[in-house]
């Protein structure tokens, strides 16, 4: 179910589903455990491949001002499980680290033909490499070798993370991961549910001194009822509901008119705004944030006010403005811990192998490179 269905079922706001949602997918990727997971093995064949997760087409528009984010994706064709990396430089060196950690020895490696592969064979791993030229075909005919597998894992993420509009880039690796925690495991739509119980119940165990009791009848005497925590006071009895109050409760009916700040005009979201800021100084609350809603006015007047008050403020989005104010950048940072172990799990540093460092640095790069392409007929021939 995805967060507007629950926000329409439950009539509630997004903010606290998306917390909730953070909470738990902090939950599964601590249980997915990615540092111990293992690809491949002997007579197995695990297929790479990286892949531009924000494209810029005609090199013009506003996409020009996002930044760039490529993936390393590793896929056993065996199992079917996945792994995915985000890097910032997309170099010999960081794929390399990442194919001698999470492929195991003796496993044959598909991928295209790429130079940065070109030292796999080198790697103390007794790894099979095997390219397939795309620019000739997609199955090489000789060695049967193919990255069609993962190819199809692309789509499959990339329509993932499209399904909700798009994704925070800088939580990017984490929704990464869930993704493959559920690819991995081949959960459903109803299996996800039981499998976060189950981790839940894995993750954060419950108390084993305490005691659960349920009582199925409200009206029951309250003699049969059992305080652990007071044995001297005893418990007092249970009134029974009164059927009418019950009934009258159900029918009352209350409305609410609610007036948007983006519907105000300006002097009385002026007046709105230096509210929230002084809600915001007086410490009643941290951060305070407005969505795209806003006009342009709108959004002068907030900054105005921020800067004349001394409170900071962030902006986000480059077409739907989002303005989020606070009063330091320290109470920003140290405001949310959800999303600051997010943004920890996504930045994660990748170890250098010793046997990694050896290859780059005996390779001086004499080596004949593949052309691309077909090869040139001869006329004469």
């Amino acid at each position: 179910m995805c967060q507007g269905d629950i926000k329409d079922i439950l009539a509630i706001s997004r903010p606290p589903i998306i917390k909730i949602f953070q909470m738990l997918r902090i939950i599964c990727l601590k249980n997915f455990n990615k540092d111990s997971v293992r690809l491949g093995g002997s007579g197995m064949v695990v297929e790479i491949d990286e892949s531009l997760f924000v494209k810029i087409e005609h090199n013009k528009g506003k996409d020009l001002q996002r930044e760039r984010v490529w993936v390393f994706g590793l896929y056993e064709r065996e199992t079917g499980r996945c792994l995915f990396f985000v890097f910032d430089k997309r170099d010999s060196v960081n794929l390399l680290n990442i194919i001698y950690k999470f492929i195991s020895p003796n496993t044959t490696i598909h991928s295209d033909c790429w130079s940065a592969y070109n030292r796999i064979k080198l790697l103390d791993r007794n790894f099979r490499h095997l390219t397939v030229n795309h620019d000739l075909h997609f199955v090489d005919p000789k060695t049967r070798c193919h990255t069609n597998s993962i190819e199809s894992i692309w789509r499959k993420t990339k329509q993932y993370l499209k399904k909700n509009n798009g994704k925070n880039l800088n939580y990017l690796q984490a929704y990464l991961d869930e993704f493959s925690w559920r690819h991995n495991q081949s959960l459903s739509r109803f299996g996800t549910f039981s499998s976060i119980l189950d981790t839940i119940s894995r993750v954060v165990p419950a108390d084993p001194h305490h005691e659960f009791k349920f009582y199925s009848d409200i009206n029951a005497d309250s003699n049969d009822c059992e305080c652990e925590d007071d044995d001297d006071n005893e418990p007092e009895a249970i009134e029974p509901l009164d059927d009418e109050l019950v009934e009258q409760e159900k029918s009352l009916d209350l409305n609410f008119d609610v007036t948007y700040m983006s519907d105000l005009d300006l002097n009385k979201f002026h007046q709105t705004v230096e509210v929230i800021i002084g809600h915001i100084k007086s410490g009643l609350y941290n951060s305070f944030r407005f969505l795209s809603v806003l006009s342009s006015e709108q959004r002068m007047k907030v900054y105005e006010l921020c800067d004349s008050n001394g409170i900071s403020y962030e902006k986000s989005g480059t077409r739907y403005k989002v303005i989020n104010i606070f009063k330091n950048l320290e109470k920003s940072a140290n405001d949310d811990g959800v999303n600051a172990i997010l943004k920890s799990m996504s930045n994660m540093e990748l170890s250098r192998a010793s046997n990694v460092e050896k290859v780059i640095s005996n390779d001086d790069g004499t080596k004949e490179k593949k052309k691309r392409g077909r090869p040139r007929k001869n006329i004469f021939d």
